[in-house]
């Protein structure tokens, strides 16, 4: 048993948990960078529309040939399985979570042997807690061995500081990320960065379409690397002993501390980071001249307060000039409301929005609400282009839904065409253009600007590789059917967030899904085993399941142990709890004790009766100075040399007593004032109190309430269902013992008049084709069936010997033509070849007359036009001409 305490404590905690989920949500207020930027510009005029960039955001100038777009999900495991593997000092990942697949198992085992051979090589990886921590098998376990092994291994879980109280108990996982979410992309190793919107699991790696772009430039990827760190002060790290523990440099915890505090001091954290780098970077745009790429790192922490990446697109969408070219691509198309209306009514471009076609969406097909996502993205869709429609823009833009058999859809970004065929802009990283990226999730993408040629042509590349499989779908959307209650969902929905991404979030089959299903499989199986065993079929007798019973019993032993052992765990754990709880409460009384002797001791110091302004009212040797040692000092029997007069001779000591005693009053007067009107202060708020604590206990009675209703009516169903499957079981048992009595009855109507015991041939005939035999009564074959396969097997030799002449006829006449082909074409190669000859002979003709009309026209220059050659003096005038009359440069 505990000691009160214990429960006194507990007790504590668990109101305080109550009231902080019924009082702390406060909003979160807004917050904008504000970072004071350059006034620089692109230098070229299809982008001076742009320049403002360097006002908004960090720039990164950088070549274009250390940029490197991969295409396919495979090129990107491979290139992320290559620089695990070959980092020298420093490898940063920052994802949703991490898979738990053979793919997945092959980048950890990269990484530790990297570390095995590599002391220097610091690893940080940041993870969301939420979706890194589902399941007995997730993100975090696979992590532990890493996280054991090395401190140069770091692991960082972000908390939303809105997931709390009442919402993290009760809310289950996988529901719990509807709240907010660690959503941001990167890849760093070394000197580069890799920036997608791909998370790092097998699907990703496969067959899930998104994109992916790689930046080799130091001074970026040291940004990204202090951007995840300052993330990761303020998330949740991972011990050795598998706790999770706040940053050194951080105190608050995201479910328990104030939401406003939190978000506040992480927001302003990032603020002045991005400050600090944009005072950097202000002055280095000049300074790299081989630089013709611009890269502008966007940040979007809606949960924290924090907008920037939504502002910046927003702007860089108005911006864009008319008869220009936009490609939007979106693997979740919800657009907020703010993105459609600039599409719509400011910017000027030609649009093409590529989303995700329904196939190409892995809920296809699924069951439960689940099963209603790609109508709701298509719904969604609908919705947009009416709204274009209604706004007389639909003929500037082009929907189109990506579709490849096998795969699904997960890109996202923009391209921007500035009226020539290669694009100048993208937009790349982990934002969806949602609800959901802009209020909920931490995510962060990159404007890239560039004149480099080469990159623009693989920009263009990825652009039409992700294009080519994009159909047109106006019509299709129109006319596509959609549930009604999908629907009245999708309206419901898209006021508050995104639903087809929220769901997105989750898998159809779960582990847990899969786990049940296999026990059901392995609990079929070995009924049918024990079946087997013990029930013989000819005879229909039951036997005893011996191996059966051998399994019961060893079952029960190991239940038995188990429930030993979690006895004595439960009796340690009790035990420790106990010393602690001691321990706990000695401290306290020492702390009590040690504080009550230094304020004994500030007592005696400076606290002293003598030191006291009301000290000589009450002074004990008062009546002793009342009465001098010395006559009046009017006194006329004093002369002049009778030293009566002394120093510190209090001669007004009646009139000043008065005037203290009245004095004294007033203060005490004051003081009753002030404990009156203290006390009525207190009597409010203690009335304050109980009426909270009075409403508090109410709401505590409704929710008890409601619990107790709710419990009643699922005991209720569970009763109805097993009712009704009790009285199923029943029909069932009815049925299956009157087919097993009518099967008993047939069999033996059959073995009475069967001919099993005779030699009878005809009998072995079945009614379901002359061709087909009964197994049981087959006699061997007649005379006339022996014929007929020996006829069909002539048969079958003479068409194979035909086809095979046929084959030999049609292969020789292929050859013939084979070779007049190969003659033919070696009769035009020698053609063009002679062809080729006299061109070049002609082209050395025409040559060569140019060379002599030049030659004769520089003849005709020396000889006749510049005939008059310049003295000495000439040159010498003309030098110090030249001089006095050039600006010099002043050093």
């Amino acid at each position: 048993m505990q000691s009160w305490p214990y429960y006194l404590l507990e007790f504590i905690k668990m109101i305080r948990r109550l009231l902080t989920t019924l009082v702390d949500h406060q909003p979160i207020p807004s917050a904008e960078l504000n970072i004071v930027g350059s006034s620089k510009s692109f230098q070229v005029s299809t982008l001076e529309s742009l320049n403002w960039l360097h006002s908004e955001a960090p720039c990164f100038p950088v070549n274009g040939n250390k940029i490197k777009i991969i295409l396919e999900p495979k090129q990107f495991y491979e290139t992320l399985a290559e620089n695990c593997l070959n980092a020298k000092h420093r490898i940063v990942m920052a994802s949703l979570y991490l898979g738990t697949g053979d793919l997945e198992n092959k980048l950890i085992s990269n990484i530790n042997k990297n570390l095995s051979q590599n002391e220097q090589l610091k690893v940080d990886v940041l993870l969301d807690y939420t979706r890194g921590t589902r399941g007995e098998i997730n993100s975090k376990t696979i992590l532990m061995s890493l996280v054991q092994k090395t401190k140069n291994f770091k692991l960082s879980l972000y908390h939303t500081p809105a997931l709390r109280g009442l919402t993290k108990k009760l809310m289950p996982p996988r529901w719990n990320e509807l709240i907010g979410l660690q959503h941001m992309k990167l890849y760093l190793f070394d000197e580069t960065v890799v920036i997608s919107g791909a998370n790092l699991s097998k699907d990703y790696f496969t067959n899930r379409q998104d994109r992916y772009i790689m930046i080799e430039d130091k001074p970026l990827a040291d940004f990204y690397a202090n951007l995840i760190n300052k993330v990761q002060e303020f998330s949740l790290q991972v011990q050795q002993n598998e706790e999770v523990v706040l940053h050194s440099k951080w105190n608050l915890l995201p479910f328990e501390a104030a939401t406003a505090d939190f978000a506040s001091n992480a927001r302003q954290r990032i603020i002045n980071f991005f400050r600090i780098i944009a005072d950097q970077q202000r002055n280095v745009v000049d300074l790299r001249e081989d630089a013709d790429t611009w890269v502008f790192p966007l940040v979007e922490m809606g949960q924290l307060g924090l907008h920037h990446d939504s502002l910046v697109t927003k702007k860089l969408l108005s911006s864009f000039l008319k008869d220009s070219t936009l490609r939007l691509a979106s693997g979740y198309f919800n657009l907020t409301d703010t993105y459609k209306n600039t599409l719509t009514h400011e910017c000027a471009a030609n649009c093409s929005v590529l989303m995700a076609h329904p196939n190409a969406n892995g809920f296809q097909g699924a069951k439960g609400m689940a099963g209603g996502i790609p109508a709701a993205y298509s719904l969604i869709a609908k919705n947009f282009y009416k709204q274009l429609k209604h706004a007389n823009q639909h003929h500037r833009f082009k929907l189109l839904e990506y579709s490849k058999p096998g795969w699904t859809y997960h890109a996202k970004g923009l391209y921007y065409l500035p009226g020539d065929n290669l694009p100048s802009v993208t937009l790349i990283g982990s934002s969806n253009f949602g609800e959901r990226s802009v209020n909920r999730d931490l995510e962060t993408q990159i404007c890239l600007v560039t004149t480099n040629e080469s990159l623009q042509k693989m920009l263009q590349i990825e652009s039409d590789h992700l294009f080519q499989n994009g159909s047109k779908a106006e019509e299709a959307l129109m006319s596509r059917p959609v549930p009604r209650w999908t629907a009245s969902h999708t309206h419901f929905a898209s006021s508050r967030s995104q639903f087809a991404a929220e769901m997105e979030k989750f898998q159809v089959a779960t582990k847990a899904d899969l786990k049940e299903a296999a026990i059901i499989e392995h609990k079929r199986r070995y009924e049918e085993e024990r079946k087997k065993r013990i029930f013989n079929t000819r005879n229909r007798i039951f036997g005893v399941d011996e191996e059966g019973l051998r399994k019961q019993i060893q079952e029960k032993k190991f239940i038995k142990e188990q429930e030993s052992e979690k006895d004595r765990c439960f009796q340690e754990e009790e035990r420790r709890r106990a010393e602690v709880l001691n321990k706990k409460h000695e401290e306290l009384t020492k702390e009590r004790r040690r504080i009550q002797s230094e304020i004994n001791d500030y007592r005696k110091t400076y606290q002293r009766k003598e030191l006291a302004r009301e000290f000589d009212l009450n002074d004990p040797f008062n009546a002793k100075k009342s009465f001098p040692a010395r006559m009046g000092d009017n006194d006329e029997r004093l002369g002049v040399s009778s030293a009566q007069l002394f120093v510190g001779e209090d001669l007004s000591k009646v009139d000043r007593q008065k005037l203290q005693r009245e004095q004294q009053k007033h203060w005490l007067d004051k003081q009753v004032e002030e404990k009156i009107r203290d006390n009525h202060e207190k009597m409010r708020c203690e009335r304050n109190l109980q009426a909270t604590m009075l409403a508090r206990d109410q709401k505590a009675c409704e929710l008890e309430e409601a619990e107790a209703n709710n419990r009643r009516k699922l005991l209720a169903a569970n009763a109805k269902y097993n009712l009704e499957l009790a009285a199923e079981q029943e029909n069932k048992r009815i049925q299956e013992e009157r087919e097993r009595e009518e099967d008993n009855l047939a069999e033996i109507y059959n073995v009475l008049s069967s001919d099993m015991l005779t030699e009878n041939k005809s009998s072995a005939n079945s009614n379901f084709g002359v061709n087909r035999k009964i197994t049981a009564n087959y006699r061997g074959m007649t005379d006339a069936e022996r014929d007929e396969i020996l006829r069909t097997q002539k048969l079958q030799q003479l068409e194979f010997n035909r086809k095979r002449d046929e084959e030999e006829i049609v292969n020789s006449q292929w050859d013939k033509q084979a070779n007049n082909f190969a003659r033919i074409t070696e009769l035009k190669e020698r053609q063009i070849g002679r062809h080729k000859g006299a061109l070049n002979q002609k082209l050395q003709t025409e040559n060569r007359h140019i060379a002599d009309e030049q030659k004769c026209y520089q003849d005709y220059l020396n000889s006749v036009i510049f005939t008059n050659r310049p003295t000495s003096d000439l040159k010498e005038i003309s030098f110090y001409a030249l001089y006095y009359h050039q600006p010099h440069k002043v050093v």
